[in-house]
């Protein structure tokens, strides 16, 4: 999936989402929430890989 499919299925600006990628900004977890909903993924599974992801 693209940036600019994402911003289209999630309803959070292609810029948005490139300054979450980018690291320049902090997602606020109501954005997460319309991320993941565009992703069609739990945001209980996303934090579960990023938690994965500190923990190597």
């Amino acid at each position: 999936m693209t940036v600019r499919e994402l911003a289209d299925a999630s309803g959070v600006t292609e810029q948005s989402l490139l300054r979450y990628l980018n690291e320049k900004r902090d997602i606020p977890v109501p954005v997460l929430y319309q991320i993941c909903e565009g992703l069609k993924v739990s945001v209980h599974e996303v934090v579960r890989r990023a938690e994965l992801r500190l923990d190597d």
